[in-house]
């Protein structure tokens, strides 16, 4: 296979303005800007990702110089673990091409200009025996809530610029998904894409461009500042205008402040943990402070409570079936920790057939916005 991909040197920044990795939440707004504040989520994640890239080159010498940072947990540690073993599984035999840093092929800048100098970083890609392009990209917390196709979209551009032969066939894009441990599969073709990512760029880049409020605010550096969440806070305080209001647009004001709030709940946690759990206005005197509280307690030995319980009336089938609940989750945790190898989706075929609908059970609901 050709290799004609124009590697970034490092002294280029990490990301590009106008990236893929922006482009699901530019999607939403396009006067997007996301914080680099360096999270406790980012720094896990950045972990989490490093050991996907050190599982599927082998190089384990990538997390050694990396000296983890004291935020990272081992869920996050065993989750790329997982996830760098369905990326392989996924390409099977075929070479994966790990943390590729592409730019779009600038002899095509005139045919696209608005992609012109566009870089992004590819968690992994390989092409399968029919010839067919398949991207896959990591999301170490993903619980497959969020449509991921413009991100992916962007790739399979810089991709498909440097490799023609992939033009004009379907192109996988699977979201790696660790919050759930599954992998989501788009498929898309270049045209598509083409006509995705230029709209967004074109979106963004346009002087007369209107702010929407969305998910990407909860991540988003002007939330605090935006004119769009200004607007859904003064039409929400007009009496007159609100009540004037159908339930439908209601809905998705009430949405909108939601990611406002979590937002806001974040930026808040911050700054007070940097002032010492302390924060108080020099205006109105108006004082917050942080109040600890102890965690609650848990039962130490399940054996050992029913056995006491046994002594006041109470069987052991009662104690298991009424009262010591676990989560199917946590079930399928623990059969992958004590068979080494073993993938959870056996461990869900092994406990499945002991879980059931109950009769009388009710569908959950949830609410989404398609227009």
């Amino acid at each position: 296979m050709e290799e004609p991909e124009v590697v970034i040197p490092e002294v280029m920044p990490a990301h590009h303005e106008f990236g893929p990795s922006k482009y699901s939440s530019l999607f939403e707004c396009p006067c997007y800007e996301g914080k680099t504040d360096g999270s406790p989520d980012a720094v896990r994640g950045t972990y989490s990702h490093l050991v996907v890239q050190a599982n599927i080159t082998g190089d384990m010498s990538l997390l050694e110089k990396a000296n983890k940072p004291d935020l990272v947990q081992q869920d996050d540690i065993a989750t790329g673990e997982w996830g760098a073993g369905e990326i392989k599984a996924l390409a099977g035999s075929h070479e994966i091409h790990s943390e590729d840093k592409i730019m779009f092929n600038p002899q095509l800048d005139n045919d696209l200009p608005v992609m012109k100098g566009v870089f992004g970083t590819v968690d992994a890609w390989f092409e399968d025996d029919n010839g067919f392009l398949h991207i896959c990209d990591y999301k170490t917390f993903d619980r497959g809530e969020k449509d991921h196709t413009p991100q992916m979209s962007g790739y399979a551009v810089l991709i498909c610029s440097h490799h023609p032969q992939y033009i004009g066939n379907t192109i996988y894009l699977h979201v790696i998904a660790g919050g759930i441990q599954k992998v989501i599969t788009y498929m898309t073709n270049f045209q598509t894409a083409v006509s995705m990512v230029t709209s967004i760029i074109c979106r963004a880049l346009d002087p007369k461009r209107e702010p929407c409020p969305g998910d990407c605010c909860r991540h988003c550096a002007k939330a605090v500042d935006c004119q769009g969440v200004s607007n859904v806070i003064e039409t929400v305080q007009n009496k007159g205008v609100w009540n004037s209001l159908c339930m439908a647009d209601k809905k998705v004001l009430v949405e909108s402040l939601k990611k406002i709030i979590q937002n806001f709940d974040a930026d808040f946690e911050k700054e007070i943990e940097e002032h010492k759990g302390e924060l108080e206005s020099p205006t109105s005197g108006v004082k917050w402070i942080t109040v600890l509280k102890n965690p609650n307690r848990v039962c130490t030995s399940n054996a050992d409570l029913a056995k006491a319980l046994a002594k006041h009336n109470i069987g052991a089938a009662q104690f298991v079936n009424e009262l010591c609940k676990v989560t199917r989750k946590n079930i399928v945790e623990a059969l992958v920790k004590a068979n080494p190898g073993m993938k959870s989706g056996k461990a869900e075929d092994i406990i499945d057939v002991y879980y059931a609908i109950p009769a009388n059970g009710k569908k959950s609901k949830s609410y989404k916005r398609v227009a």
